[in-house]
């Protein structure tokens, strides 16, 4: 009875293998009529076998932009198809856009399968008017063989920035505005009607307008004193002495000096006399006695901001920084500052401090001092030479001086994050900044 049950078994067993072997079989056929394949994998999605361009953004905005101002744009050509990708050579419709000599890293390349280059494309208004153009990418992609990408921006005669925004007194929004002209000249005398604003999209139909010289700057001049400036120290130290002269006795300057460390040269002295400053010009001229090694340039306008905000909250504050937008440490080529660029421009916003970078050197790291004057409500200024910082620093001292304040009352509630936009027109010439900030 036992070999009966196993012979039983065996033969369930012979019938089960020759059903797997058949079947085994079927799919081997199958494969044959398709010409490879099998396991599921003829659904899957078949590659291009071809070169395929994409590129960073089909349109680039540049905004609103002072006449004869430039604003660069960084684009990306990327090569994502499985073939080499051939570029022919790329050109712009004309001024006002144009790409800068030296940035095309794409015109008459190939660029293998993954591989991306980059140019810059710069917008350059010569008057009050909208703007638009475009550049055209040839390449060998067989869908996109031109690749048209549009460009747009609007020139504006005047620059408005919004310096300052206080809303410490509930219900009542206080800002410090500055409007120049296309040479960066401050405008002054402007009436209440050449200002509208906007909060929240609403427009503020009662605002006052007057000339913010009521409220003292309380003003930190920063100086680079590291060895990238060594040449060009004496002219540095001659430009911070005549801005100095240009104040008005009711503000007041602090001067640090830094490179591997900073120096507090003088504390917040008010121009009362001559004698007040003339101790900032000797202050300004006595030596930095440090290493000249490195550059902390991000902690040494933390450092500034530290110092204004324990000033009167009621006056302007500002710091003027000399620099070439460089913060490193020669001895490890890393930067030498425990802050970073962010954390400089939150502390400024926080605190309500605008910053006037004046960029100086012939490696000038122009994008952070950009930022860290644009962002924080101040201005980036750049003299070809040494020569011409006792221009810039008249540009500045008057800006400070014709800044206008503009209140107005909120229903907003204490907390809430605001959209504000304030347009300036003067019968001939416009402009306009926005900002958000939190009440």
């Amino acid at each position: 009875m036992e070999r009966t049950g196993t012979m039983k078994t065996s033969k369930k067993m012979m019938h089960c293998f020759l059903w797997v072997l058949a079947l085994s079989l079927i799919p081997s056929a199958f494969n044959g009529c398709g010409g490879g394949g099998g396991g599921g994998t003829s659904d899957a999605p078949k590659q291009s076998n071809n070169s395929e361009i994409t590129v960073s953004s089909n349109q680039i905005n540049f905004g609103s932009l002072v006449a004869n101002q430039t604003a660069d744009n960084s684009f990306t050509i990327q090569n994502t198809g499985t073939r080499n990708l051939v570029i022919g050579q790329i050109s712009t419709s004309g001024a006002p856009f144009e790409i800068v000599a030296g940035s095309d890293h794409c015109s008459n390349r190939t660029l293998l399968p993954n591989q991306s280059g980059t140019i810059i494309v710069r917008f350059t208004p010569t008057a009050n008017a909208v703007y638009t153009g475009s550049f055209v990418i040839p390449s060998n992609d067989p869908d996109e063989s031109s690749l048209t990408v549009n460009l747009s921006g609007v020139g504006q005669g005047l620059n408005v920035t919004i310096n300052r925004v206080d809303s410490s007194v509930p219900g009542n929004i206080r800002m410090i505005v500055s409007v120049t002209d296309a040479n960066g000249d401050a405008v002054a005398n402007l009436p209440n009607t050449a200002f509208t604003v906007f909060e929240e999209g609403e427009h503020k139909p009662t605002i006052v307008v007057s000339n913010a010289d009521v409220h003292p700057v309380s003003a930190v001049l920063a100086l680079d004193n590291s060895g990238s400036f060594w040449a060009s120290r004496l002219e540095v130290q001659n430009s911070a002495k005549t801005f100095l002269d240009q104040l008005r006795n009711s503000d007041e300057v602090a001067v640090i000096k830094f490179a591997q460390v900073i120096q507090l040269a003088a504390d917040f002295t008010q121009l009362t006399s001559a004698a007040e400053i003339n101790n900032l010009k000797a202050a300004i001229d006595a030596p930095y006695t440090d290493s000249i090694n490195a550059t902390l340039l991000f902690d040494a306008v933390y450092n500034s901001v530290d110092r204004l905000i324990l000033r009167n909250p009621n006056n302007r504050l500002a710091i003027i920084v000399v620099t070439d937008g460089q913060d490193y440490d020669a001895s490890t080529l890393l930067p030498g500052s425990t802050h970073t660029l962010d954390e400089v421009i939150a502390h400024a916003q926080q605190a309500g401090v605008f910053i006037f970078t004046i960029g100086l050197g012939a490696d000038m790291h122009t994008a952070v001092a950009r930022r860290m004057a644009n962002e924080t409500g101040g201005e980036y200024l750049y003299p070809p030479t040494p020569a011409g910082l006792n221009a810039i620093y008249t540009k500045i001292s008057q800006i400070l001086i014709n800044q206008y304040e503009i209140t107005f009352n909120t229903t907003k509630l204490v907390g809430t994050l605001n959209n504000l936009h304030v347009i300036v027109d003067d019968g001939t010439m416009q402009g306009d900044d926005a900002i958000s900030v939190t009440y």
